[in-house]
């Protein structure tokens, strides 16, 4: 009977067929979130209610836009995969995906900003959906 060897198969040449789709994800959760963030414009919101209490004619002030900045797009981050929030089992792993033919996803939250005129920043978090976790990239957290 022939004996097994122990020797671990040489997957090198894979790992460099790929590593330049690791290399982009590993970028695009450092840095490229951010720039994709900050790149949207912020966004002035017109009340044509409020205007009209205020007796503001929109074709004639620009006093009209009572947020200014409105609404801009802060901090996001990919969450690592959770299992479902009711059964309260903490993370999902690889390898169950794989069983249950899902994919290994996080949630990818983002904070959005909101200003009344120059007061106060307010800050809140929203779930932009599920975001794809690749394996055998950098650790982000």
């Amino acid at each position: 009977m022939a004996e097994r060897s122990k020797q671990k198969p040489d997957y090198s040449a894979l790992k460099e067929l790929f590593q330049h789709h690791i290399d982009s994800y590993n970028y695009l959760i450092a840095a490229g979130l951010e720039v994709v963030t900050e790149s949207v414009n912020p966004v002035q919101i017109y009340d044509p209610v409020s205007a009209c209490h205020q007796g503001i004619d929109f074709f004639q002030s620009a006093d009209c836009y009572f947020f200014f900045p409105a609404l801009f797009l802060g901090k996001a981050e990919v969450l690592q995969p959770q299992k479902d929030a009711k059964s309260g089992r903490g993370f999902t792993y690889p390898y169950e995906c794989r069983q249950s033919r899902t994919s290994y996803a996080g949630k990818l939250m983002i904070d959005v900003c909101f200003q009344f005129n120059d007061g106060v920043v307010v800050r809140d978090r929203f779930n932009f959906g599920d975001f794809p976790v690749m394996l055998k990239v950098s650790k982000t957290g």
